[in-house]
């Protein structure tokens, strides 16, 4: 800590404003009303939540496709994450 009170924190890698200080406590400076937690998905409708399950699935499978070289075991969770996709998009067609 210096002397204005302040730990040296580096920014987690792929989460904007969550910080990891030199003990390893995590600090969560992301805005409390929109970021992702119990409470804000609670208010969520069920529509809004298969959306960003959806978006999230397909960003998933999107970025493991691109490694240059996966494994088998890549392949594994790139073909279960397809079906879950697929499973998911279909339970939200019934909702609509």
């Amino acid at each position: 800590m210096n002397e204005k009170g302040f730990k040296k924190c580096i920014e987690l890698d792929g989460y904007k404003f969550v910080y990891i200080d030199y003990i390893g406590k995590i600090h969560d400076l992301r805005p409390r009303d929109s970021k992702p937690s119990f409470n804000n998905f609670a208010k969520k409708s069920e529509k809004e939540l298969y959306q960003l399950l959806i978006k999230a699935l397909k960003n998933q499978i999107e970025t493991l496709e691109k490694g240059e070289k996966y494994s088998e075991e890549d392949y594994d969770v790139i073909t279960s994450f397809k079906e879950e996709l697929s499973q998911v998009e279909s339970n939200y067609l019934r909702i609509k």
